[in-house]
């Protein structure tokens, strides 16, 4: 069974003893996430390169969000905290993105966890290929349990430019993207409720 051309490159990166990390932001939003952002901030918490940032964006939190987020920042010194009034996801990604301070964003929402090695994968293709902008992958989707229950793999577009006129091609959490050019599209669209 072949590895692919992402196999390969991981094979590669872990070969390469030069090879350095690439930190990363991870920008998350939080509106009354405290049932969920425990194991999401423990899921990056595991991650097996230390190179990161979490920003929790709370957006106008009324349960014990805000609390969270600051015992967590408190704990951790990779861990940022802002609040801001509810405005709308968009609206936080775009905060987290203002104060990011690393050139690799990821967008991870207040419910979803990272596999351990997702950012060790993620940011190894870029050693290799430093004028990539975006990085891709499959993502798992589970019940809160861990159950497996589906997965979506993105293969390929003939056209990215062509496939995100008509939707989005990917899920924000199976991609991780330059900060420079997150910015120079003019960051998330405040008018957009859901993304």
């Amino acid at each position: 069974m072949s590895k692919g051309f992402l196999g390969h490159l991981i094979s590669h990166f872990f070969a390469n003893k030069n090879s350095q990390y690439i930190p990363v932001s991870i920008i998350l939003p939080a509106y009354n996430a405290a049932s969920t952002l425990g194991q999401t901030v423990a899921s990056v918490q595991a991650q097996t390169v230390p190179d990161w940032e979490v920003i929790i964006v709370d957006d106008g939190s009324d349960d014990n969000t805000p609390a969270l987020a600051a015992q967590f920042a408190a704990q951790d010194e990779r861990i940022r905290t802002v609040s801001q009034p509810n405005q709308g996801v968009s609206a936080a990604r775009n905060t987290g993105i203002a104060i990011a301070r690393y050139d690799w964003l990821l967008f991870l929402d207040a419910d979803d966890t990272l596999a351990a090695s997702y950012l060790e994968k993620m940011t190894a293709p870029l050693n290799l290929m430093p004028g990539l902008d975006v990085v891709v992958c499959r993502i798992e989707k589970v019940t809160s349990d861990g159950v497996l229950i589906g997965e979506v793999t993105y293969k390929g577009l003939d056209s990215l430019f062509a496939e995100s006129a008509q939707r989005c091609p990917f899920n924000l959490i199976a991609c991780i993207a330059r900060k420079q050019l997150v910015q120079s599209v003019g960051c998330f669209d405040v008018a957009l409720e859901k993304l």
